[in-house]
């Protein structure tokens, strides 16, 4: 179930015969029974169409339901919708981006990651949400981005070798992502979120060894240890 199942039922009782509409912000408010959060008024990204599994339920309202935003106009506040070839079978029961796995071999952490961020932060988080960065400005999706574009975190399921040394091929990765995240402005809460690895030769965790050494690069940036076995997050150092 989702806050937006509302808009969900909306669109799958449209008639097959109209391929678009266009609904205002309040009409779209009215249909859901309750307001619509500020980053959906002012910023477009937020009506964006993930290509990805895993994104947020608002998306899931309208792309599950056979439709894709078409256009959408911030200063007229209307939002266009345009039916797409997929739509939900009738009676069939919907996926959730819990339900669902994504690319590149990371789905599993990063799924279980998002949910205990979601409840560290007190936010909800959507998954592979694209935000402009850099000059000119491109998209680049990041793996997790609250629905109020104030927390952004990449995810790194990583462990130490097996003989107990770095992997510095993969902290390479993490460095990069906290590249990535250093673009956003400074009022954003920025995250790399680690799985829990420890070794029996090793006395610290993984994350708090790239703390250590790679601390200086951070720029703002957190580090975040996430304890699957416990359900736990906790940071790790100061913000630098």
């Amino acid at each position: 179930m989702s806050k937006y199942d509302a808009l969900y039922r909306f669109l799958r009782q449209v008639s097959p015969d109209r391929q678009e509409i266009t609904l205002t912000f309040s009409e779209i408010e009215k249909i859901l029974g309750f307001p619509l959060p500020r980053s959906a008024l002012t910023y477009r990204e937020w009506w964006a169409n993930p290509s990805h599994p895993g994104y947020h339920p608002y998306a899931q309202s309208w792309l599950k339901a056979g439709w894709k935003v078409h256009t959408v106009h911030l200063q007229n506040r209307q939002v266009c919708f345009r039916r797409t070839s997929y739509t939900q079978p009738e009676g069939g029961e919907r996926e959730t981006g819990e339900e669902q796995q994504e690319p590149g071999g990371k789905s599993t952490f990063q799924k279980d990651a998002a949910e205990l961020l979601a409840r560290y932060f007190g936010v909800e988080f959507q998954q592979e949400y694209p935000l402009q960065i850099g000059t000119p400005p491109k998209p680049h999706r990041f793996d997790l981005v609250s629905s109020d574009l104030k927390y952004v975190g990449e995810c790194k399921d990583y462990s130490w070798t097996e003989s107990g040394n770095s992997p510095s091929a993969k902290l390479a990765s993490v460095n990069e992502a906290v590249s990535y995240l250093s673009f956003l402005p400074p009022d954003v809460v920025r995250f790399v979120a680690l799985r829990k690895a420890t070794h029996p030769r090793r006395t610290e965790t993984l994350a708090e060894y790239y703390y250590r050494t790679y601390g200086h690069l951070l720029r703002g940036v957190l580090v975040l240890e996430v304890d699957l076995e416990k359900g736990t997050v906790r940071q790790v150092g100061e913000a630098r």
